[in-house]
């Protein structure tokens, strides 16, 4: 039986595969630093209760796994397509900030999930 593939771990993938074919510098070099972020949240969920070896302190940690934080990345990569002076550079930069809008809803979604059964689960108990 396969295990399931991480969230995260699933997004370091596509970012890794997006920066393999990226042909702007900057572009790539944005995607890497995802693929870095991404791969580093899939450490912390691998083993809970034993802290893995990260570059990334608890606080960034808890504040990458926000929907806040990918909402900020999609607008700033909107903002980069917007005044961008090519085609294919406005292209790249619209397909991450679309990659961002994706993680912010999907963490929007479980998060939103896991409220509504925590609620159930304290109405059942009273």
């Amino acid at each position: 039986m396969r295990s399931k593939k991480s969230h995260w771990r699933a997004r370091a993938e596509d970012y890794r595969d997006l920066a393999k074919h990226a042909a702007n510098l900057e572009v790539r070099q944005v995607l890497e630093h995802l693929e870095r972020v991404c791969v580093e949240l899939a450490k912390t969920e691998a083993a809970p209760g034993t802290p893995p070896e990260t570059w990334m302190d608890p606080f960034t940690q808890g504040r990458e796994r926000t929907a806040m934080r990918w909402r900020m990345r999609q607008a700033e990569y909107q903002a980069m397509a917007e005044s961008c002076s090519t085609g294919d550079g406005r292209q790249s930069w619209l397909v991450i900030a679309k990659r961002c809008a994706e993680a912010a809803a999907y963490l929007e979604e479980t998060s939103s999930t896991g409220r509504r059964r925590v609620a159930k689960a304290a109405a059942a108990a009273d």
